[in-house]
This record gives C-alpha cells, structure tokens and sequence, in this order.
C-alpha cells in the first residue's frame, strides 16, 4: 500500500489524473499537497469529505459536509444566497453537518450537532472565530424556516470554540 501512496505522490506528470468521483478530479499535484509542509488544496478536502458522507450512509453518525465554497458564500450572500445548495438535502434529517472553514493559509473545521444543539467551531492554531459559529447559528435558523416553515429557537444552542485540541505548528 505505502508503494502506491509513494508512486502517486512521486515521479509521472503532475496534472495526471489519479482519481475521480463526486464530480471531483484529483491530479497528482492535488495529492502532493498531501506531502509535509505543504499547501492542503481544498479539492483534496472536498473529495475526502465526500467520501466521509458516502460511509455514513452505512454507519452512524449520519453527516452532510457542505463543500469548501459554503462559508465564504454564507458570509456573502447570507442564508438566501444558498437556498439551492439544501435544495436536496434535509439538513436537520442528519446528525452531523461539518463545515470547512478556510482562513487563507489554514483550514478549520465547524460542526453543526443537530442531536446536542451544539456549534462547535475547531481550530489547530487555538485561534477564536465568533463571527463563524453565529453565522452557522443564523444560517441553521434561516434553513429551519425557510424548510420546515416554523422558526427554531436557537437560543438554547451552545456556540462552542473548542481549545482542548491537538494543537498544530505553526510555520515561520
């Protein structure tokens, strides 16, 4: 197995596709981002997310992970800029919706806990993001009406910015 991983993170062209599903290419320079101290792209997260919500058809808990294009688009346009991107999708029929968050140079991760009532917002740097777990508390409201037509008291829901977590280096 580790032949293989070293094969596609190696020699051949870099723009050679290794694999395909989603709807999503990945070429060996997608991969390589999976090396030491590189730059993770978000095609490699949104495939693996992909794959993520495919197991938990079988297994609990039940997730959708929207894509790494949701949270610039939420801060943009708001709850009515997304209202096709649920169009299919219940998202209070799921336990578990996780929403990648990129901060320019680092990746971190929110979840929605429908079970808990629960926002939970991680980061390896520790950093703090407020603006983010009220955002998904005002989307996840905004989503309740517009789907299920009756207003969801958010009001007892824990915005959480979670620190006892692996921590990760930081680059100089």
């Amino acid at each position: 197995m580790m032949n293989e991983v070293d094969k596609a993170l190696s020699g051949g062209p870099l723009l050679e596709t290794l694999v395909e599903g989603f709807n999503i290419t990945l070429s060996r320079k997608d991969m390589q981002t999976l090396k030491d101290l590189t730059w993770l792209n978000d095609e490699v997260i949104n495939f693996y997310f992909n794959l993520l919500m495919e197991r938990s058809k079988k297994c609990d808990p039940t997730i959708h992970i929207f894509n790494t294009f949701f949270y610039p688009r939420l801060l943009k346009v708001g709850h009515q800029g997304l209202a096709r991107w649920t169009r299919r999708v219940d998202l209070f029929a799921v336990d578990l919706i996780m929403i990648p968050i990129h901060l320019g140079m680092h990746w971190c991760l929110a979840v929605i806990d429908n079970r808990s009532k629960t926002i939970t917002y991680y980061d390896s740097l520790l950093g703090d993001n407020n603006q983010c777990v009220n955002a998904l508390r005002d989307y996840i409201a905004a989503e309740h009406l517009a789907k299920k037509k009756v207003p969801l008291d958010v009001k007892n829901w824990k915005l959480v910015i979670k620190k006892d977590i692996p921590e990760q280096l930081k680059r100089v």
